[in-house]
């Protein structure tokens, strides 16, 4: 998905894909943990999160542990990683 798309967005892609249901009265961020919780048991996963934006912090879209992977990709040519996280 594309990551600019929003976190609601990727809530929707991924959960319907895991065949997870989230408590829609959630918070988004809380619909989020819910969700790693529901992938972090094998088999691994992969989420990709496409041309993420520069100016958002990655730390909170990321898996707290487990096997979920995530790929992040970004238009920028620099990687900063002080700036995402």
């Amino acid at each position: 998905m594309e990551a600019d798309q929003g976190l609601e967005r990727l809530l929707t892609i991924v959960s319907r894909y895991a065949a997870s249901k989230l408590d829609g009265k959630a918070s988004p961020r809380d619909q989020l943990t819910e969700l790693w919780r529901g992938l972090n048991r094998p088999p691994a996963s992969l989420v990709v999160l496409d041309n993420f934006p520069e100016t958002d912090k990655l730390q909170p879209w990321l898996p707290p542990a487990g096997p979920v992977h995530v790929l992040v990709t970004t238009r920028g040519g620099i990687w900063d990683a002080a700036r995402w996280s």
